[in-house]
C-alpha cells in the first residue's frame, strides 16, 4: 500500500516528459532533463519530502517518510555514473536523519536547509482543536447527560469565551427545549452500537439571544468514566437550514395556490433522477408506466416536442448539475388533451444541511396565460411568432410618459403584479445591472434610461436592437438579443415601450464561433458580409444534431427608397427581423438589400418553411403602419443540408439562386433550393447587386 501511494504521489509531482520509475524495494528514481536550475532542483527535492508523508494503519499506525538524494549532472555522462552519484547523495541524506534531502552539484554538496521533519500525527491535539472549523465536545451520557469538555471552536460557535465556560454543564443547557427529547433519545440509541450518529437540531447561541441550527456527529469512545462518553463534532448549518425552510414554505405556498392559478408543480430527486408531476391537490400525477427518469423518459415518451428537445436537454443538464435555479420555454404535450402547448418552466434547487443539492422543485405555466393581452389596453400589441416563445427570456411593456410598468415577464415568471409600485426607470436600471460586461453596460446605458428613450422617440426613432451577454437568475452568463420598440397611444398620445429579451445562444455555439474582429454593417448593425461568412463557416462545421440551413432574404423594392428613408427602413427591417426569427439563427448583411441567416438546428424543411412564413407575416404586422413598407416584398431563398455535408459557401450560393428565381414574385415568398433545380436562361442573367448567381 505504501509503495502504491508513493508511486501515485511521485507521478503527480512531475511532468509527462520526466521519467519516474521504481528501482526495487522502497527505492524510486526520477530522471529530469532540460534547462534545470539549482533553485528548481532544491525546490523539487523539498517538495518530495513534504508530499511523501504517509500514515498507514488503523489501530497501530505507521508513519513513513522520504529521503531524497539528488545529483545535478553536466554533459556527456552515462546513466551508471548519474545513478551512482545520486545513490551516494541518498546515502548522505539518510545518514543526516529522516525526511531530509541531499543535493550534489558536481563537487558541491548542498544539504537540506529546511526545518526538522514533524510527522502529521505528532501535531499537538490542542493546536488542532483550536484551529479546526468544527466544534468538538465530550458528552458523558449518564442519567442526566453532561458536557464535560468543549473545544475553543465549540465555544466560538455558541458565542462564549472559552475561559468563562464552567464545566460540566447539563446537555439541556445547549439544546432547544423542543428538540431536546429527540436528541436525547437518538444519543441513547446510538450509544454502544459503534455507529456514528448524525443529527440536526437547534442550539442556544450567545446566552440564549438566538438559536442556531447545528449538524452534529456523535460516536462512543473509550474513556475512563462510569457512563458512556460520546465524542461530538458540530458545525453551524443555519444558513442551509434556513434556506431549506424557506424553500419548503415556498412549496407549501405553491401547493396552496394551485387551485387559484394555472401553474402546475413538479420536482426532480437529484440523487435518483426521478421526476414527479403533481395535481392541484398536491398528489402525484401519473404520466406513464413506472417511475419517470428525468429527462430521458420525458423526451422518449413524447412529452417534449421534437423542436424543443435540444434546448430541453441543456435545461435538464444544468438542473441535474445542481444549478440554484433555472428556466426555459418548451412545447410540452398536455396530459389532458394530448396536444402540444407552449409552457414556461422554472425551478429552484433545495439543499441539505451540508449544502448538497437534493431536489429541484419547479412550476409550469402555459405561456398563453402568462402573456395575457387583456390588461394591455393602451399599449400596441403584435402577434408574435410561435417559435419565439422558446427563446423569450424577458418581456416588458411600460408607459414612459407616466414612468409605470404594465407588464413584466422574466425567466418564466409573470412579475407584473409585483412591480406595480415600482417606476419604469427603476426596473430599467435593474435590468441594466444584469448586463455581464461593464463595458457593455456603459455602451448600452441609454437603452436602460427612460429620458434617453423619450428623447430618441422625439427624434423620430422607433426601433432599437443590441446583443450582449447577460447574467440570469441562476448566475449563468448567456447571450441575448434585446429588441425595443417605441410607440404612441392614439388617444392619450403617451409614449409606450415594448422590450423583448431573446436567448440567442443556448448551446454556446456562438460564443465559440465569434472570434477575432467582428465588424457590423453601419446601417443595419447586423454582422457584415465577411464576419457572417466566418461565423457561418465555424457554426456549420461544429458537430451536433439536426439539419443545417443558410437563407438569403431579399427585400424587393428597398433600393427604390430615397436616401435617409431607405437607410431607416433597412435598419427597422433588420431589427424587426431579429425579433421575429428569435434566437434560432445568426443574421448578417450580405448586400444593401439582402440579409443572410444561418440556422444550426433545423428539424425539417416544412418546419423551417412555416417558421419563415410566420415570420414574414409578423414582420408585416409590425411594419405596415408605415406606408413605405406596403409595396416591399420579402423573398426568402433557403438551402437545407444534413449536418455532415453542410458547407457555408455552397449553401449560400444555392440560397442566392433560389432567392433570385423569385425576384419577379408579386407576393412574399419562401422557396428552397431543392425546389428550383431547373434554371432557365433568364434566371441565369445577372440581376441587381447581390441577386444574381455567384
Amino acid at each position: 500500500q505504501a509503495i502504491r501511494q508513493a508511486g501515485q504521489i511521485l507521478s503527480s509531482l512531475f511532468y509527462a516528459r520526466d521519467i519516474a520509475g521504481r528501482l526495487g524495494g522502497d527505492e524510486f528514481a526520477v530522471f529530469l532533463y532540460g534547462n534545470i536550475s539549482l533553485d528548481l532542483v532544491r525546490a523539487k527535492a523539498s517538495q518530495i519530502c513534504g508530499e511523501l508523508q504517509l500514515v498507514l494503519g488503523t489501530e497501530q499506525t505507521l508513519t513513513l517518510t522520504a529521503s531524497v538524494g539528488v545529483y545535478l549532472a553536466g554533459k556527456g555522462q552515462e546513466f551508471e555514473g548519474l545513478y551512482h552519484s545520486a545513490d551516494l547523495a541518498l546515502y548522505k541524506a539518510k545518514k543526516n536523519g529522516k525526511h531530509q534531502f541531499y543535493l550534489k552539484n558536481g563537487d558541491v554538496n548542498l544539504e537540506d536547509p529546511g526545518a526538522p521533519f514533524r510527522p502529521v500525527n505528532a501535531i499537538p491535539l490542542g493546536e488542532l482543536l483550536e484551529n479546526m472549523g468544527s466544534g468538538v465536545a465530550l458528552l458523558e451520557l449518564g442519567e442526566d447527560p453532561q458536557v464535560i469538555y468543549v473545544s475553543p471552536t465549540f465555544c466560538g460557535l455558541i458565542g462564549e469565551d472559552p475561559k468563562a465556560v464552567k464545566l460540566p454543564l447539563p446537555l439541556s443547557h445547549f439544546i432547544h427545549p423542543q428538540d431536546y427529547p429527540g436528541v436525547l433519545e437518538a444519543l441513547r440509541e446510538s450509544a454502544g452500537t459503534g455507529r456514528t450518529l448524525e443529527h440536526s437540531h437547534r442550539v442556544r447561541v450567545a446566552e440564549g439571544a438566538r438559536w442556531a441550527w447545528w449538524r452534529v456527529y456523535a460516536v462512543q469512545i473509550d474513556y475512563d468514566a462510569p457512563h458512556p462518553v460520546l465524542l461530538i463534532t458540530a458545525s453551524d448549518v443555519s444558513q442551509f437550514k434556513e434556506r431549506e425552510l424557506r424553500q419548503e414554505e415556498r412549496i407549501q405556498g405553491l401547493l396552496a395556490a394551485l387551485n387559484q392559478t394555472s401553474k402546475q408543480v413538479w420536482d426532480v430527486d437529484l440523487e435518483t433522477g426521478i421526476f414527479h408531476a403533481y395535481t392541484p391537490e398536491g398528489k402525484y400525477k401519473v404520466l406513464g408506466p413506472g417511475e419517470m427518469k428525468f429527462p430521458w423518459d420525458l423526451m422518449e415518451q413524447g412529452w417534449v416536442h421534437p423542436n424543443s428537445v435540444a434546448r430541453f436537454q441543456l435545461f435538464a443538464q444544468e438542473l441535474l448539475e445542481g444549478s440554484a435555479q433555472g428556466f426555459g420555454n418548451f412545447a410540452i404535450r398536455s396530459a389532458d388533451t394530448g396536444s402540444y402547448l407552449w409552457v414556461a418552466v422554472s425551478y429552484h434547487t433545495l439543499y441539505d444541511e451540508a449544502g448538497r443539492a437534493t431536489r429541484a422543485v419547479g412550476v409550469l405555466e402555459h405561456l398563453s396565460r402568462v402573456h395575457r393581452q387583456s390588461s394591455l389596453t393602451h399599449c400596441p400589441q403584435w402577434r408574435l411568432p410561435e417559435r419565439l416563445a422558446g427563446d423569450l427570456v424577458c418581456r416588458l411593456c411600460a408607459n414612459l410618459d407616466l414612468d409605470t410598468i404594465e407588464l413584466l415577464w422574466e425567466e418564466g415568471s409573470d412579475l407584473s403584479s409585483q412591480v406595480q409600485q415600482l417606476r419604469c426607470s427603476q426596473v430599467l436600471e435593474a435590468q441594466r445591472g444584469n448586463v455581464f460586461s461593464k463595458g457593455e453596460q456603459r455602451a448600452l446605458e441609454g437603452y436602460f434610461q427612460r429620458e434617453w428613450l423619450l428623447e430618441q422617440y422625439r427624434q423620430g426613432k422607433r426601433w432599437f436592437c443590441a446583443e450582449y451577454r447577460r447574467v440570469d437568475g441562476a448566475g449563468g452568463i448567456r447571450w441575448v438579443r434585446q429588441v425595443m420598440y417605441l410607440g404612441e397611444e392614439e388617444s392619450s398620445r403617451q409614449v409606450y415601450l415594448l422590450a423583448y429579451l431573446i436567448w440567442i445562444d443556448p448551446g454556446n455555439k456562438l460564443e465559440l464561433s465569434v472570434r477575432g474582429e467582428n465588424l457590423r454593417d453601419p446601417v443595419t448593425r447586423l454582422y457584415d458580409r465577411e464576419t457572417i461568412r466566418r461565423i457561418g463557416v465555424s457554426l456549420l462545421q461544429r458537430p451536433g444534431s439536426g439539419n443545417r440551413a443558410v437563407g438569403a432574404l431579399t427585400v424587393s423594392g428597398l433600393g427604390q427608397l430615397p436616401g435617409n428613408q431607405g437607410e431607416q427602413a433597412r435598419y427597422e427591417i433588420a431589427v424587426a427581423l431579429s425579433l421575429v426569427l428569435g434566437g434560432s439563427c445568426v443574421l448578417g448583411q450580405y448586400g444593401p438589400h439582402q440579409t443572410v441567416a444561418v440556422f444550426t438546428d433545423v428539424t425539417s424543411q416544412d418546419d423551417l418553411r412555416r417558421q419563415l412564413e410566420e415570420g414574414i407575416s409578423c414582420l408585416r404586422d409590425m411594419l405596415l403602419p408605415e406606408e413605405i413598407y406596403q409595396d416591399l416584398r420579402f423573398l426568402w431563398g433557403i438551402s437545407l443540408s444534413a449536418a455532415e455535408g453542410a458547407d457555408y459557401e455552397v449553401m449560400l450560393r444555392e440560397a442566392l439562386r433560389a432567392c433570385s428565381s423569385q425576384r419577379d414574385a408579386a407576393s412574399d415568398r419562401v422557396v428552397f433550393a431543392q425546389e428550383t433545380e431547373d434554371w432557365g436562361w433568364p434566371q441565369l442573367l445577372p440581376g441587381e447587386e447581390g441577386q444574381g448567381p455567384v
